[in-house]
């Protein structure tokens, strides 16, 4: 799937944006932070409209609001 592409073509890193699924996600494994904001649009796969925020200071937090 998409997650494991990414995940071998980023290394190293601390967190993974996409959004070309638009199904919201906030996932940490491993020490890594997936992160997803979904879709303003409903779509045939989406689970309702979201934004995502993200916080980036000393670490990295994410957050999904709907809408």
């Amino acid at each position: 799937g998409i997650r494991q592409r990414l995940k071998q073509e980023f290394t190293g890193v601390d967190a993974i944006f996409f959004g070309h699924t638009h199904q919201p996600l906030i996932l940490r494994e491993n020490g890594l932070l997936w992160f997803n904001p979904g879709s303003l649009f409903l779509g045939r796969r989406s689970s309702g409209k979201s934004i995502g925020v993200l916080r980036i200071l000393d670490k990295i937090e994410a957050e999904i609001f709907q809408i």
